[in-house]
């Protein structure tokens, strides 16, 4: 093909596997937040109806960054709803652990604070 040389198209090759990884990164990128919602709504609905099932907690501040994180077990707390929050995790008969998070600055003590006068 006259005009288009062997470099250009290794050139061309490589812009397209790159844009590939990009999309392949956004991707995944979009299903971790997605597994990530599913289990927080999951660990909601057990909060709220006191699941038998539900022995140990891991409460997180808003912002938690999940790469340090192997497990899905974490309660997020709404910022302006930590007593509310407190108040609905006190209701629960099976809960044997609460973990606070100290991982990114974790649980600021006025939002623990808040969160017991709720319990």
């Amino acid at each position: 093909m006259e005009g288009f040389n062997e470099h250009e198209e290794e050139g061309w090759n490589e812009e397209i596997n790159h844009d590939d990884e990009e999309v392949a990164d956004e991707d995944a990128e979009e299903e971790k937040v997605k597994r990530q919602i599913k289990s927080e709504e999951k660990v909601k609905r057990q909060v709220e109806s006191d699941d038998p099932d539900l022995v140990e907690l891991k409460i997180r501040r808003r912002g938690y960054d999940f790469s340090h994180a192997n497990d899905d077990d974490s309660y997020f707390p709404h910022a302006d709803d930590w007593e509310r929050d407190g108040e609905i995790i006190g209701r629960n008969t099976h809960l044997k652990v609460l973990e606070f998070s100290t991982l990114n600055g974790g649980v600021a003590k006025e939002d623990v604070e808040k969160f017991f006068r709720g319990v």
